[in-house]
């Protein structure tokens, strides 16, 4: 697969940032959140190792990687358009998506607002204040 350029989704989320990842009801889908399914997924697991961490913190490939392993011995993790924009294995066609985790240069993910946003609006924990759709 070859990476682009992936479009702006807003400031990156800091630790403090008002929606936390234990607002977010990881054992729902997040249906429509980044408009594909494996996205959506991906972005189930990354919730899921910031809520093991407790805030927005910057992960590594290694990290994501490791926290998936758990479940799933033997595979790595897959973004699946959360970062960059791909190019499917089919064709030449170009898939939308990307931006809503950005790889800083240091080598960490940071995931942005928008991402954030996005989950909890698509799987908010019943119990806590749901943002307007």
């Amino acid at each position: 697969m070859t990476n682009h350029c992936a479009p702006n989704r807003g400031a990156l989320a800091a630790p403090d940032f008002g929606i936390q990842p234990s607002h977010i009801d990881t054992a729902r889908q997040f249906r429509g959140a980044f408009g594909h399914d494996m996205s959506e997924v991906s972005a189930r697991w990354v919730v899921l190792l910031m809520q093991e961490r407790g805030s927005w913190q910057p992960f590594s490939q290694e990290d994501i990687d490791a926290y998936y392993r758990r479940r799933y011995p033997g595979y790595s993790f897959y973004f699946n358009q959360l970062v960059d924009i791909q190019y499917g294995s089919i064709g030449e066609k170009t898939l939308e998506g990307g931006g809503w985790i950005v790889l800083g240069e240091d080598g960490l993910y940071r995931v942005t607002e928008w991402f954030v946003q996005n989950c909890y609006r698509a799987a908010p924990s019943s119990g806590v204040f749901k943002l307007n759709r």
